[in-house]
């Protein structure tokens, strides 16, 4: 049993006892004389103290058991200090544990943020946008309420003061993928842009409304990229109008691509077909919503080629691929030198395959339609 600390409370009564002692009055020797025998006194204890000190281990475990009872009445003495140092310690070390977990669960519950619960696929910490999903498919829900205006326009979607929530998502494989806002309750513009951390950079695809016929109108948004495994892309789910918010629902889907027409042949190389009204499959940067015609072509060397839909029965949108439907965009145009029909100018390697899209610009355009390639 360790001794005491009994000592280290006598040497402070040592050195400040003549410092209590009343100086002697020379009017009154009595006092002297009081003062004397208060040293002598004094003397005594501090004797007897120290006698005290090296007492037997029956004597300093009277004294140990009195520092407790002292200590556990809240007196200020060292083996009382330790003890209710300890008692806080332990104690403290529960509440903080119960106030980590607590914590804890409020950082989940804030790291998913605007989400509601509902399975969100919602995963780690996103370096630069708002939420990082994960899996496929991906679905998040949330609202909009809590976010912040931090962009504005989407190829001229979207604007001040509409709230934006933006996610990172990272292709697990290579595909053709749909993203939309299906189910959401409030008008949205979705954009995307290759990569993380892209404010600046181009925007991939962008889309307002879903559907847009006539007084048939489809606030949703839908928009689709295609990515390499591994690759990430940076979503952006803004409102149309500054009193755009609400509950917002975002899904990510793979798409299977049906195989294109294979085109081939001398210049000018040519493709036909018919389109009917409806939803297609296929949406470029700069639009088309509705059924579309797809075609494969291998440029036979390198060179500049002139792609283009003249000749066609209404509103054309052309897109191109590189290799495959799910290959980065090379190009996208609506209508070329004012005119409804679209054109392309592609600067291509030998033997590179492109994936061509002829689309229309909505899903009530239908008729027959052609696409040409040409050396430029």
């Amino acid at each position: 049993m360790p001794r005491p600390r009994a000592l280290h409370l006598l040497i402070p009564t040592l050195a400040i006892a003549p410092l209590l002692a009343c100086p002697a009055d020379p009017d009154e020797p009595g006092d002297e004389l009081a003062d004397t025998d208060t040293s002598e006194e004094d003397a005594s204890d501090s004797s007897t103290e120290e006698e005290s000190t090296d007492s037997s281990e029956d004597s300093s475990s009277e004294t140990t058991e009195s520092t407790e009872e002292e200590s556990s009445e809240g007196e200020s003495t060292d083996t009382g200090t330790e003890s209710t140092e300890e008692e806080s310690t332990d104690t403290g070390t529960e509440s903080t544990e119960e106030e980590s977990t607590d914590t804890e669960s409020t950082e989940e519950s804030t790291d998913t943020g605007t989400d509601t619960g509902t399975d969100t696929g919602t995963g780690g910490m996103a370096e630069c946008a708002d939420f990082v999903l994960d899996g496929l498919p991906a679905m998040t829900m949330g609202s909009s309420a809590v976010a912040t205006d931090d962009y504005s326009l989407c190829m001229g979607f979207g604007g001040t003061g509409a709230l934006d929530v933006t996610f990172e998502w990272t292709a697990p494989k290579q595909g053709l993928f749909s993203i939309d806002s299906v189910g959401s309750d409030y008008n949205t513009v979705l954009g995307a842009k290759l990569g993380t951390c892209v404010d600046e950079g181009p925007w991939a695809a962008c889309n307002d409304n879903l559907y847009d016929v006539g007084d048939v109108v489809d606030p949703d948004s839908r928009i689709q990229v295609g990515l390499q495994e591994g690759e990430s892309v940076t979503l952006f789910l803004d409102g149309r109008y500054a009193s755009s918010v609400g509950d917002y629902q975002l899904t990510i889907e793979e798409l299977e691509c049906p195989a294109p027409e294979l085109l081939d042949g001398p210049f000018p190389v040519e493709g036909f077909g018919s389109i009917g009204w409806g939803d297609g499959l296929y949406s470029g940067s700069c639009g088309g919503y509705g059924e579309e015609l797809a075609f494969s072509w291998t440029a036979p060397e390198a060179g500049l080629y002139a792609i283009d839909t003249f000749g066609s029965d209404d509103d054309t949108v052309l897109y191109v691929r590189d290799e495959a439907c799910w290959g980065p965009e090379l190009g996208c145009n609506d209508d070329a030198e004012d005119d409804l029909t679209s054109q392309l100018f592609l600067d291509l390697e030998a033997n590179q395959t492109i994936f061509i899209v002829l689309d229309v610009y909505a899903q009530d355009f239908a008729g027959n339609y052609e696409v040409h390639i040409n050396p430029a």
